[in-house]
């Protein structure tokens, strides 16, 4: 038996140092749907992702050397260590002709890897990919073309008044594009709204409200609630997230995270629709909520404060509006620091509070300093710097 021992040892040690590999993950979004990630493979010395990058014709592509991975699990961030395929800026690698290529990008081993981003300029549409699951693999693969062909199929079908065709062509469509643009995309929103007016259009939710209120009626409504807000069919977007509301409540109670995001998402809906009043009484019971559960110095406390200010001022409180904005401002300052990208919007918005007030000269300050942030953070050529 003690000879069978070390054999045991060693062959647990060759385990250890077989690469793991994730083939054809899944992701939340994408802000560059021509990096494709093929597979993930991690070694005791490396993690390496393998990507598909398609260019078109006459086209560049470069990589940024302070691209990292993100490991949810750890909060720690691996740096880039090579590139092969694609040049590290500030080189540049020409695609003459356009076409596929096999990317390969290398950096530290990881542990306990689960949720991973790929992020090469978080303040820009860079080749950032987020929310990759290793523990998921996508069943189908797609393209870019298959989303268009399933939407033309689909639009063909409905002229010919063939529902069940339709609506399956647009499943398809959706799939397709969850594949290619991730699960929390704009894209994906975009395509779940066309699928939602069909539905809808045909009947399919007449008789959603006999379901039981459970939690997947609920998940339904929000979702139909999401999908017309995005696409600013906002009396839809009420009409879903009020009853979204009502059953979040008889889920999770009064007092719980859910229940307080669900509030502030139906108060952004109120104010879309002009109903300024509605969204600051349901802004400020998220705000109350947010505050006792999450504290003062949570991300999503700054955001419902910050929101709550732009409501007061739509109906002139702008007194209310610069305190509540000064708060969030400073709630960010603390948070985030002063060189990022929602800390120069929420000084942005307290700049234009002053100004509505008749207070010109702290208006201008204000701006002043969200100009400098923008200049330094995003360039000269980004439009928000351009607005600024």
């Amino acid at each position: 038996m003690k000879s069978y021992i070390p054999i045991l040892i060693f062959m647990m040690c060759c385990i250890k140092c077989v690469a793991q590999t994730y083939i054809e993950p899944v992701f939340d979004r994408s802000d560059i749907p021509e990096l494709h990630i093929n597979k993930i493979e991690v070694t005791k010395d490396s993690t390496i992702v393998h990507c598909t990058l398609t260019m078109v014709p006459n086209s560049w592509g470069t990589i940024s050397g302070e691209t990292y991975l993100y490991n949810h699990e750890t909060n720690e961030k691996y740096h880039l260590i090579k590139c092969d395929g694609l040049p590290i800026s500030p080189q540049t690698r020409d695609f003459p002709f356009g076409g596929v290529s096999q990317i390969s990008f290398s950096f530290p081993p990881t542990s306990n890897i689960g949720i991973l981003d790929f992020i090469e300029n978080p303040d820009k549409k860079s080749f950032n990919i987020y929310g990759i699951d290793v523990t998921k693999q996508s069943d189908k693969l797609y393209t870019i073309a298959d989303i268009e062909d399933f939407n033309k199929m689909a639009s063909i079908c409905e002229s010919d008044n063939d529902t069940i065709k339709a609506l399956e062509y647009k499943e398809q469509e959706k799939e397709a594009t969850v594949f290619i643009y991730g699960e929390k995309s704009e894209q994906l929103l975009m395509v779940t709204y066309d699928l939602c007016c069909l539905y809808e259009k045909y009947g399919f939710y007449q008789n959603i409200d006999v379901l039981d209120d459970n939690l997947e009626k609920w998940q339904l409504l929000s979702f139909l609630s999401d999908a017309f807000s995005h696409n600013d069919n906002h009396t839809k977007a009420l009409e879903y997230g009020t009853k979204s509301v009502e059953i979040g409540k008889k889920i999770w109670g009064g007092d719980h995270p859910e229940y307080a995001t669900l509030l502030h998402k139906l108060s952004k809906t109120n104010y879309s629709l002009g109903n300024y009043r509605e969204a600051i009484q349901l802004g400020t019971k998220a705000l109350e909520i947010r505050k006792r559960i999450l504290g003062a110095e949570h991300p999503d406390f700054a955001t419902t404060l910050s929101n709550l200010a732009l409501y007061h001022s739509a109906l002139g409180n702008y007194e209310e509006a610069i305190q509540l904005g000064t708060e969030a401002v400073e709630i960010r300052r603390r948070c985030l620091g002063t060189e990022h990208p929602d800390y120069a919007t929420t000084l942005g918005n307290l700049s234009n509070y002053y100004a509505y007030n008749g207070n010109y000269k702290e208006s201008i300050r204000l701006n002043t300093e969200v100009l400098g942030i923008r200049k330094r953070i995003l360039g000269m050529d980004h439009p928000d710097y351009a607005m600024t």
